[in-house]
């Protein structure tokens, strides 16, 4: 897991994400939306070279949910001091990459569980 593009970009992230979700214009912020899940997309396509590894029955939304769990984990720690990752205890930047790794792999590679809904 790579947080650098956050941590050099941090200011321009925070302004980003502020803009989007503040704007009223309905058009952009759906394609700035657009632009953001077409990367998630990207990143699915990608690692569905790997659809061998996974064991969930559906590798790709599996695949969209870890993306999105491990993005939206480390947007929330990087962007917003005040996210519940930096609440008592903290955990640092470091132990928090080192745990989304292994779960978005123990995810993807673990026997799925039956479905109590």
């Amino acid at each position: 897991v790579r947080v650098d593009q956050y941590r050099k970009h941090i200011q321009a992230l925070c302004a980003l994400s502020r803009f989007i979700d503040g704007d009223s214009d309905q058009g952009f912020v759906q394609r700035a939306r657009a632009l953001i899940g077409a990367n998630v997309d990207l990143i699915v396509s990608i690692l569905l070279a790997h659809r061998d590894e996974i064991r969930q029955a559906d590798p790709e939304p599996a695949l969209r949910f870890a993306v999105l769990n491990v993005s939206c984990s480390i947007e929330a720690y990087a962007l917003d001091p005040q996210s519940i990752w930096h609440v008592e205890p903290a955990i640092s930047l470091e132990d928090l990459t080192a745990r989304l790794e292994h779960s978005f792999v123990a995810y993807l590679t673990a026997e799925p569980a039956a479905r109590s809904i």
